[in-house]
């Protein structure tokens, strides 16, 4: 019963995501470059894909995880966390790879992606409230559900990005709590 009631709220909820995730209804200019620019990936922006590519070449890597490994890249590329930390299945370290590909920032902004449980949510909490970054690539899985939403209910600051199968969570002081409910490409 819960999931069909969750396939019908993202079916109903389809042409919201979709408006928003082409920047409408969107105010904090920071949500705004980072959903036009980073998730969607615009064209203009031309991020070089060149060394995922090889990277990727002769792995399995492709349907979803081409999308998320191609997310993932452009994530690490505009917010350059110091480092960057997976929990859970990494098939053929592709993630840890991936974002190895892109030089830290200066900033000691840490960076988790979540991929299976078991999940630490005191390590979660930490990270938000250092200024980190969450990338959590499966919602589906009720583990990763109940730690997004309880990340989301109870930290501030937090701007969280999500199509109710991804979420990206970024914690920053300057930043107000909100959440955007886009379109995701590759799902």
């Amino acid at each position: 019963m819960n999931q069909l009631r969750g396939t019908l709220r993202h079916y109903c909820t389809a042409l919201r995501r979709w408006h928003r995730s082409r920047g409408f209804g969107i105010h904090s200019p920071f949500a705004y470059r980072f959903v036009s620019e980073t998730l969607r990936g615009r064209p203009r922006n031309r991020y070089d894909y060149a060394p995922l590519v090889r990277l990727c070449a002769g792995r399995d890597a492709a349907g979803p995880l081409r999308h998320i490994l191609r997310r993932l890249y452009r994530i690490v590329a505009h917010l350059r966390p110091s480092h960057v930390t997976v929990i859970g299945h990494d098939p053929q370290h592709l993630m840890t790879d991936t974002a190895a590909l892109i030089p830290g920032g200066t900033a000691a902004r840490p960076m988790l992606i979540v991929t299976s449980p078991p999940v630490d949510t005191r390590l979660l909490s930490r990270t938000l409230a250092d200024e980190g970054i969450i990338y959590f690539t499966d919602l589906r899985d009720s583990e990763l559900r109940r730690a997004y939403d309880t990340l989301r209910t109870d930290t501030t600051h937090v701007m969280s990005f999500t199509n109710d199968r991804e979420a990206i969570m970024v914690s920053r002081h300057d930043l107000p709590k909100q959440e955007y409910r886009i379109w995701l490409k590759g799902h």
